[in-house]
């Protein structure tokens, strides 16, 4: 899939569109250049033998003609004869010219200077390169104000940069802005969509080491506050679940995106999510089991199927904590005693999970389908609310009879 691609036009763009610039800056290796810190490779100075050390050349012997001359020019004439008499030209110096050390230092000389060539003509070429990346990623005005073509690349950002470029301020201002809009409460429709503007919004955050991102009993807890407006169960469960990583403060915000947006893919299928959907189901749903029965038509506000594992995880942590007497979570029973009827009718009050009584497979196994298999210490709370509740066997016969009559 492409990248949406962002033309620097104005200054509302430009932090995206400076992180692009540095991208491709260290694709093409000239990060420190364009920064001020190093300077760009120098064209390489060529050799020459000339500057080698060089063997003896022998002398030439003087003819008889030009012995004549010699006597003959402390004549009268010598001075016009000495001004006719061409200078000798001189002779271009070969290889073998030099002498041995002579010819090692030109031969490693002449190593380096190919391979400073080398290096030279590729960074002309990936200049040349990033130069036409810059051209296609500004606005024509920046083009003719900012980005002459016999300016540097070094100029040219620190241009673009004073005509565009926004003080550091303005850019955490700006990532505050963006992490606010991003925890309005979602629509049902657009989960998956939040989620990943939720992301980008604490990926910004984060890097501008926003303090609201910095604990994560803080940005978890505005991600909850969200996330409640639509799914309130979900919420409630996950929460609990992810408790002990908020305490030791490794929740990573990458993995709460991500279990957010399985969570939402289930139900995309459908034509209308109710509000409090997606809330966590214990013993598991009927109307969630792949070719299951379903005996009964969930009630309005009836809630989506997690993992088992993250029901028991949860359930467990919250007996602990009620067992000790530091509980931060109130118990599901703790809830249905003190909450609307609304929200006690999702409770079940056999398991204590997040879906109605009469659908949990622990109080009704013959529901339940074949791959099912009962948690021993959630039998256990069973047990224990049937022997608590008066009422509850009752309830749980009557119903029994009039379902199998």
């Amino acid at each position: 899939m492409a990248s949406t691609k962002t033309i620097l036009a104005t200054s509302a763009n430009w932090e995206e569109w400076n992180d692009r610039f540095i991208s491709q800056a260290i694709m093409h290796d000239l990060l420190d250049h364009v920064q001020g810190t190093e300077n760009l490779l120098r064209k390489p100075v060529k050799p020459m033998m000339v500057d080698f050390p060089q063997k003896a050349r022998p002398t030439t012997a003087r003819s008889r003609t030009q012995q004549q001359r010699e006597n003959d020019s402390q004549g009268q004439g010598a001075s016009e004869y000495q001004a006719m008499s061409p200078e000798p030209e001189p002779r271009e110096v070969a290889f073998s010219d030099l002498t041995a050390d002579g010819q090692k230092s030109f031969s490693m000389a002449w190593t380096f200077y190919q391979d400073d060539t080398k290096a030279n003509n590729q960074q002309k070429e990936l200049i040349r390169k990033f130069k036409e990346w810059i051209a296609a990623n500004v606005s024509s005005h920046y083009q003719k104000t900012c980005c002459k073509p016999n300016e540097s690349l070094a100029i040219w950002y620190k241009n673009l940069k004073k005509a565009a470029g926004i003080n550091k301020r303005s850019e955490d201002a700006n990532a505050r802005e963006k992490y606010r809009e991003a925890l309005k409460t979602p629509k049902e429709k657009d989960l998956v969509t939040w989620a990943d503007c939720w992301e980008q919004a604490m990926t910004v955050a984060k890097h501008k080491k926003l303090t609201a991102t910095n604990d994560a009993s803080e940005w978890f807890e505005d991600f909850l506050v969200a996330i409640r407006g639509i799914l309130p169960n979900w919420a409630e469960a996950y929460g609990i679940n992810k408790d002990p990583q908020v305490e030791d403060n490794t929740l990573d915000y990458r993995t709460v995106a991500n279990d957010l947006r399985r969570a939402a893919r289930k139900y995309t299928s459908t034509s209308k999510i109710d509000k409090g959907s997606f809330g966590p189901t214990f013993a598991g749903e009927e109307d969630q089991q792949p070719g299951g029965d379903v005996q009964e038509t969930p009630d309005r506000g009836d809630v989506q199927e997690t993992s088992d594992k993250d029901f028991e995880d949860a359930t467990e942590r919250t007996r602990d904590r009620r067992t000790k007497g530091k509980q931060k979570y109130k118990t599901a029973s703790q809830k249905r005693k003190n909450a609307p009827d609304q929200i006690s009718g999702r409770v079940c009050r056999g398991c204590e999970g997040f879906h109605p009584t009469k659908r949990c497979y622990y109080l009704f196994p013959k529901k339940a389908p074949e791959e099912w298999i009962p948690r021993p210490y959630i039998q256990e709370i069973v047990e224990q609310n049937l022997k608590d509740d008066s009422t509850l066997e009752d309830e749980v016969k009557r119903w029994t009879k009039s379902k199998w009559e």
